[in-house]
């Protein structure tokens, strides 16, 4: 359905004088279904309802605030007592908006039309006022319609008074329930509604649709600064237009950028971005500077970190979905650029790091130390080498992580593995991730190798400790990499699973480097062809099994490592 917008000055707007303002969300309340902006899928359905006379007794609308409930139940009102211009209509899905019907609902005074909040009046007596008031017939209209806004507040008593009503009332009337927490009503009710699922507004057409305000009012914006508005408006339309009405009385004048993000409390992007490259540098003096900067010009470091989170967001999605990310973004281009510096796993790190500051902010001495120990934290967190080459599999780690990743395979203590999906799902799953050709072929050989064919429908949560590391050897290997970790493989396994294990990975060694760490020494040297002994972070021996005997590397591992290993 294309969009188009209306403007409205409300009923009694010639009435008013020249010194009364009407707020933009009032005055842009859509009067009509074409007027509606981002519900499509609800006004399709309504639209065709009303043409064919296929009319439901009760309609609940679910949604977050300020996406169109009460404008919708308004218009669907309409819709049923419309009496046409000439005063000869019926029920339509174009209410005319100028008969006495139509005037009457948009100006709040059609006696059968009735709004009720259930937050105020949830009690059953409320209910039973309001059911027996229902069975009278339609004073004016064609018929009576309750709104009944925010239903998940009604008492329990008062959800069983009206569930026989709500199920067959009279013909002459309708109900329409709106609520933003749909999972608190009961299902009861639930089942005796036809159930609308009013959508989140996108940023992109909560800006088209202020951009045409501004244009109809005559007034300039950076598009931008409407971004910003229609970010922090978190798919509310009503919210958005607040936020517009605010940022024109703050700017007196054309909304910019960067008046909206003073008025938002909003960090400058300049300061997080060169946070971030600072960052990447290593510089934490350059860091703790501009974190002074922002103490002094007072800016909230809780909206710091929640702007920091966003800013990582959008740089992640640059990374992995380019497009997903506006052009008119105001940060656009030093995103795009902080995508190419950090890698995928730095970016997902910080973000995580920032999350737990801003939880550990209320924790911190002060807003100040809580912000900038979390820059101090998230420079602790990845070290990058200095000098030196490693390569594994003949693949620089450095220069091509991408291309590591898909020569490792992993087989710990912890399986990985999804336990309400089927064993074939699961590894589905990683063949896909790992982008492997003809992946059902795949799956069914692994499985087949490691003897789960027969089981490949059952959920994983069926199997047993043993059939479960199975499963985790097979996703291991999905990728055919050339190196295998094995972190404690064999912890939690029976001996019978252990012997089992041992099997498999005798038939999948060839042509494959395994690298296992473990405290079983026993099963250590039986698999090894060479052994390691780390301790206290430092390599302290390191060459083939067979340089020395098993109960010398025991004595080695006891007084280096000192297990007490018996």
């Amino acid at each position: 359905m294309s969009m188009s917008h209306k403007a409205y000055a409300g009923p009694c707007a010639e009435n008013l004088s020249m010194s009364s303002y009407q707020v933009l969300a009032r005055k842009w309340r859509p009067h009509d279904f074409e007027s509606i902006v981002g519900q499509d899928h609800v006004v399709t359905a309504l639209t065709r309802a009303l043409t064919q006379e296929r009319l439901h007794h009760a309609y609940l609308f679910t949604g977050t605030r300020g996406v169109g409930k009460t404008t919708i139940s308004r218009i669907f009102a309409k819709a049923l007592n419309c009496q046409g211009a000439d005063g000869k209509g019926g029920i339509t899905a174009h209410p005319c908006g100028v008969c006495p019907a139509c005037r009457a609902i948009d100006e709040g005074r059609f006696v059968d039309y009735i709004e009720m909040d259930a937050a105020s009046n949830r009690s059953v007596e409320d209910m039973t006022a309001l059911l027996e008031r229902s069975m009278y017939a339609p004073t004016v209209g064609r018929f009576k319609v309750y709104m009944i806004d925010e239903v998940h507040m009604l008492s329990s008593t008062a959800f069983n008074a009206m569930l026989k009503t709500l199920e067959e009332p009279p013909e002459y009337v309708k109900f329409i329930l709106a609520t933003t927490d749909p999972q608190k009503m009961p299902i009861t009710v639930l089942s005796r509604c036809l159930q609308f699922n009013l959508r989140n507004m996108t940023p992109s057409a909560i800006v088209a649709h202020m951009q045409h305000i501004l244009e109809v009012e005559k007034i300039d914006a950076e598009t931008p600064a409407l971004r910003l508005l229609a970010e922090g408006a978190r798919g509310s339309m009503r919210d958005a237009l607040s936020l517009l009405d605010q940022a024109i009385a703050y700017c007196g004048g054309a909304v910019t950028l960067e008046a909206v993000r003073h008025m938002l409390g909003m960090t400058s992007g300049d300061v997080l971005v060169e946070i971030l490259r600072a960052l990447e540098r290593g510089e934490a003096d350059t860091m703790m500077r501009l974190a002074d900067q922002m103490s002094s010009e007072s800016i909230s470091f809780a909206q710091a970190l929640r702007d920091m989170a966003g800013l990582l967001h959008r740089i992640a999605l640059m990374q992995r979905v380019p497009g997903a990310v506006a052009q008119d973004d105001p940060d656009y281009e030093a995103q795009a650029e902080l995508a190419k510096r950090f890698s995928p796993e730095e970016v997902q790190l910080y973000y995580q790091t920032v999350l737990h500051g801003r939880n550990d902010l209320n924790l911190a001495p002060d807003e100040y130390a809580g912000f900038t120990m979390t820059l101090l934290r998230m420079l602790a967190t990845l070290s990058r080498p200095t000098e030196g080459m490693v390569t594994l599999a003949g693949i620089d780690v450095k220069e091509e992580p991408e291309r590591v990743r898909e020569a490792i395979g992993l087989i710990s203590h912890n399986p990985m593995l999804y336990p309400d999906l089927t064993a074939e799902e699961n590894l589905l799953l990683y063949a896909k991730l790992y982008g492997v050709a003809d992946p059902e072929r795949r799956v069914i050989e692994l499985l087949d190798a490691v003897g789960l064919r027969h089981r490949r429908l059952d959920r994983v949560r069926t199997f047993s400790r043993g059939m479960t590391q199975r499963v985790s050897i097979a996703r291991a290997l999905v990728n055919d990499p050339s190196v295998v970790l094995l972190d404690e493989p064999y912890s939690g396994l029976d001996p019978h699973a252990m012997h089992i294990f041992d099997e498999l990975i005798a038939s999948v060694r060839e042509g494959r480097t395994f690298v296992m760490v473990s405290h079983d020494l026993d099963k250590g040297l039986a698999l090894a062809s060479h052994v390691l002994v780390l301790a206290r972070g430092r390599v302290v021996h390191f060459g083939e099994k067979d340089q020395m005997s098993p109960d010398e590397f025991v004595d080695l591992y006891r007084t280096t490592v000192g297990m007490g290993v018996s």
